[in-house]
């Protein structure tokens, strides 16, 4: 019987069909990974993701990044879900990759993968056009409780980090505000709108805001970090207007199919790590205008749970869910 065990085996490896016990990766990766990027080509953490995938690629994990923007990020999530759980397929997503299995039934939960790490989180800029002689947020709130239905903000997308946080904003500071958010395909479009004054604000990311914020044409009204912004130093923090509550980031990590053996997500996690926490990296990040904010595999997990708490709030106010 141990002869017979012996040459079964021995027939297995030949033929290829010897599987490696469960967790077992010792020579991953052995080709390349799939990073499929929920977002378009030549948005922020699109170029953010790809300036990781090229240190990791130095550095031996071969990345190639795949923009699969169809059906707000669902598109990229199924085909991670179809593959094996070997690490090889990727999904990069961000707060919408939470939020929107709550909305709608997709054949899937944010429980059906494994976060491996946060890469940025950004914060979100509200901003008014320069000329428009506003000062402060609570001034533009001022506006919009003596105009109703005459203020308005735009952001990308129509259940946007941005819209939800302004839900519960309002909710809870300004009840009696009738505020309409315009939904549009992308924080370009967005500014381009404030210039053209068809909106009263434009509420989207560091990355998207920048140029127009350095050419004196935006005023940043207030931001949702839980500091001030280096680059933005006199633009006061949503936490230090009206409570640390509103501290609200949209984050954009990385994700693998449930099943993925842990030795896998980590490897995955520690050379993104090392990625962000290199010089050259943080450079290209700061050329962009996102922030490198590292959350490993175990530290993802809490603060995705807080994520969710958060959403599920604004989305019950919205009538989503």
């Amino acid at each position: 019987m141990k002869r017979f065990s012996s040459l079964l085996m021995a027939s297995l490896v030949a033929l290829g069909l010897c599987v490696a016990p469960a967790g077992a990766a010792p020579n991953y990766p052995a080709k390349p990974i799939n990073m499929l990027c929920v977002f378009g080509p030549g948005g922020a953490a699109d170029l953010g993701l790809r300036v990781v995938a090229e240190y990791a690629t130095k550095h031996g994990f071969t990345m190639n990044v795949v923009n699969m923007p169809g059906g707000s990020g669902t598109q990229a999530a199924m085909q991670v879900l179809n593959s094996r759980p070997d690490g090889y397929n990727v999904v990069f997503g961000s707060t919408s990759f939470v939020t929107l299995p709550m909305m709608k039934r997709l054949g899937y939960t944010i429980d059906d993968f494994i976060p491996v790490a946060d890469i940025t989180d950004m914060p979100l800029t509200f901003c008014v056009r320069s000329d428009s002689g506003i000062n402060s947020f609570d001034e533009w709130m001022a506006l919009a409780e003596k105009n109703p239905g005459q203020y308005n903000y735009g952001s990308p997308g129509s259940i946007t980090s941005q819209r939800q946080f302004l839900s519960v904003l309002l909710k809870d500071k300004f009840p009696n505000a009738s505020v309409n958010h315009v939904p549009y395909a992308s924080g370009h479009e967005v500014n381009t709108a404030l210039l053209g004054n068809e909106l009263k604000a434009a509420f989207g990311v560091p990355g998207t805001n920048q140029n127009y914020l350095k050419s004196g044409e935006f005023k940043l009204l207030a931001v949702t970090s839980d500091k001030r912004l280096p680059e933005y130093p006199d633009a006061p923090t949503f936490a230090e207007l009206y409570g640390d509550k509103y501290y609200w980031v949209s984050f954009h990590g990385i994700f693998v199919k449930k099943g993925t053996p842990e030795e896998i997500v980590k490897k995955l996690s520690d050379i993104v790590g090392q990625a962000l926490a290199d010089p050259e990296v943080i450079e290209k990040f700061n050329k962009i205008g996102i922030t490198a904010n590292y959350r490993n595999y175990k530290d993802f997990v809490p603060f995705l749970d807080n994520v969710k708490a958060q959403s599920v709030e604004a989305l019950t106010l919205l009538g989503l869910i």
